[in-house]
């Protein structure tokens, strides 16, 4: 992580933020030459040499951090440097002062080095390469002092640290009804942890899944709130309040608040690597993101997750307008149109459940009854929602939930007003509505793999291995024929043919209530 790219990320970062508080910064770059650092650094400039032979200035700007702070700082890098059993040492030189607002770096600087000119004249020079792969580590701990002094719009939101803390807090609080896990690592090797909430978590059982992911995008931090005041409310509420009740007892809910973790942290769109996650998963329409190396390390770990956990349903929450997207979220020809999928009615049922569950949500004037279409909206590509539905099986919306993408911490108490009883009924609408059932044998009783299909949608949903349970969600109030087949009847059957001798196990003709 210790590159060129990566630092000139984080100045132009620093760049912004300076702007946003009308503050003067400049991110000089000059190539390295012969080791040695004959250009004079300004005092309290952050100076870092890249081992691909460049020399990068960052501003700390106006007094972010002296030498006390500096030290303290150091010193845990030693305690780091010395789990690894690794020896660091700090080399502290009180520069020579050239004038009033100079600092000399006359003396030669090796590459690999992180070096600091403190506010109080004092400079600090750190070998990079005792920290190996935890090098990124370094740089974060230093920017993120950066970043807090000049960027308040994180105030009164959970840092990452923070939220680890906050799901490790509500696994000890509610371990009955949950288990804590991590499906993977960011871009800066942050844990992306999850929150399963059922009565046997952790237990497979014949009952539905349903995720909700927060903070896809870093610039996005309201859903990683949210969900986790969700948790919580579920936690606090699931014995005397019958719809948390029947999440707990009949869904396994599972609650990923921050996919894109380093996004927050660095308050970018992006990842660590300034990738779109949204934009990351392979595309059906054009060959997108296809090599699975060169896929970002948070794609990978959500495209692995629902390869371990067979989700029915799922929801993003998003940032910057008000409305429940569904798919498709794409169009062969790219124009902006309604581009409908196969279940095109239940998606609408699904996203008018939150819509009018919502405080306001439903009466948007942009968009009728709160939901759209996302081709309709603005196409996009590479996008987790169509790659759910396609490959593995999962109903997912994407829900944005404030008009704000950062609004002010004191909003979020309002937000979540606003979005609890959507969050609560688009979960519970999983089993409240659509077909469900097991598929087993009736001369042993042992499942039977298979799936369910639906006369009239071009769309097949699988039931588990484990139990053969299936939960295919439709649109409530219309009559449907379905058909149930065996795994291995319906390879049959595909293989042979229309004029196969072989026939699906069973037909079904069934009315889909309205939920309660």
């Amino acid at each position: 992580m210790n590159s060129s790219s990566v630092l000139t990320m984080l100045g132009k970062k620093l760049q912004k933020l300076a702007s946003i508080n009308r503050k003067s910064t400049s991110l000089p770059r000059t190539t390295w030459s012969d080791e040695r650092t004959s250009v004079l650094a300004d005092k309290g400039h952050l100076v870092v040499y890249t081992i691909d032979q460049n020399r990068f200035l960052i501003p700390l700007i106006y007094k972010v951090i002296n030498a006390k702070k500096l030290i303290k700082l150091v010193r845990k890098w030693k305690k780091l440097a010395a789990l690894s059993r690794k020896r660091i040492t700090l080399p502290a030189t009180i520069g020579k002062v050239v004038d009033e607002d100079r600092c000399s770096t006359s003396s030669t600087v090796e590459k690999g080095h992180l070096v600091v000119y403190s506010i109080d004249r004092k400079r600090f020079v750190l070998p990079l390469e005792y920290f190996s792969n935890k090098i990124a580590r370094v740089l974060e701990m230093v920017v993120e002092l950066v970043i807090r002094i000049l960027d308040d719009r994180a105030k009164g939101y959970m840092t990452n640290s923070d939220l680890e803390k906050a799901v490790k807090e509500f696994g000890r609080r509610c371990s009955n009804i949950s288990r804590i896990y991590s499906i993977g690592k960011s871009v800066l090797g942050v844990p992306l942890w999850v929150i399963e909430i059922s009565d046997k978590p952790g237990e497979e059982e014949p009952e539905p899944a349903f995720k909700f992911i927060g903070n896809v995008h870093g610039d996005e931090p309201v859903g990683r709130e949210l969900l986790l005041r969700l948790a919580n409310w579920i936690c606090d509420h699931y014995m005397k309040d019958s719809l948390a009740r029947l999440i707990v007892e009949n869904i396994h809910l599972h609650i990923l608040p921050s996919m894109n973790p380093d996004g927050y942290f660095l308050r970018s769109r992006g990842n660590a690597n300034n990738i779109d996650l949204n934009r990351d998963f392979p595309d059906q329409f054009f060959p997108l993101n296809n090599d699975i190396n060169a896929r970002q390390p948070e794609t990978r770990a959500v495209m692995n997750w629902l390869r371990e956990i067979q989700f029915a349903a799922s929801a993003s929450l998003h940032g910057g307008a008000l409305v429940a997207n569904y798919p498709w979220d794409g169009t062969e020809d790219k124009r902006r149109n309604y581009y409908a999928c196969p279940d095109d009615d239940t998606f609408r049922f699904m996203a008018s459940v939150y819509s009018h569950s919502h405080h306001n949500m439903s009466l948007s004037k942009e968009f009728p009854g709160g939901i759209t279409n996302g081709a309709f909206w603005y196409p996009i590509y590479g996008g987790m929602q169509d790659w759910n539905y396609i490959h593995a099986g999962c109903f997912e919306l994407t829900l944005e939930i404030s008009e704000n993408k950062w609004p002010n911490a004191n909003e979020l108490p309002t937000l979540w007003e606003y979005n609890k009883m959507s969050l609560l009924n688009l979960a519970a609408s999983l089993v409240k509505t659509g077909i469900h059932g097991r598929i087993f044998s009736s001369d042993s009783g042992m499942p039977l793999p298979g799936s369910v299909t639906i006369k009239g949608i071009n769309y097949t949903v699988k039931a588990s291995r484990g139990f053969a349970d299936y939960h295919r969600l439709l649109a409530p109030g219309e009559r449907y024929e379905g058909t149930i087949c065996l795994e291995t009847l319906c390879a049959l059957i595909n293989s042979a043919g229309t004029s196969s001798s072989f026939y699906p196990i069973i037909h079904l003709h069934f009315l889909v209530q309205n939920p309660v």
